[in-house]
């Protein structure tokens, strides 16, 4: 039996960034970089339990977050997602049965 998610639950509008790569300058030195919609998605937004944040029982000032979503083909840990107005760093690329995924992220900027 696959996992079930429920159509209700997808309340929060993702987009799935890849960065493109930039030109190089005179030196041979690459450019800054800019990033590229690949996909976007409605997902659902998971709440992590205390375990995920007492985690090596430490406090730490990073945010993280887990989007369930319905499978997009080629996310990579490379891509980034943008959602509830923040940056989001894909930390892992989780399946869920053969229909979801799950896309750990942790937010841009944070320790």
């Amino acid at each position: 039996m696959g996992v079930r998610m429920k159509r209700g639950k997808l309340d929060t509008l993702i987009k799935v960034q890849r960065e493109i790569a930039g030109a190089r300058n005179a030196l041979n030195e690459p450019e800054p970089s800019s990033w590229g919609d690949i996909a976007e998605a409605l997902a659902e937004h998971v709440q992590m339990g205390g375990r995920e944040y007492l985690a090596n029982h430490a406090i730490t000032s990073e945010r993280r977050a887990v989007f369930r979503t319905d499978r997009l083909s080629d996310v990579r840990v490379s891509d980034r997602v943008v959602a509830l107005a923040q940056a989001w760093n894909i930390t892992e690329v989780r399946p869920l049965g053969r229909r979801f995924i799950e896309l750990h992220c942790k937010a841009e900027g944070s320790a």
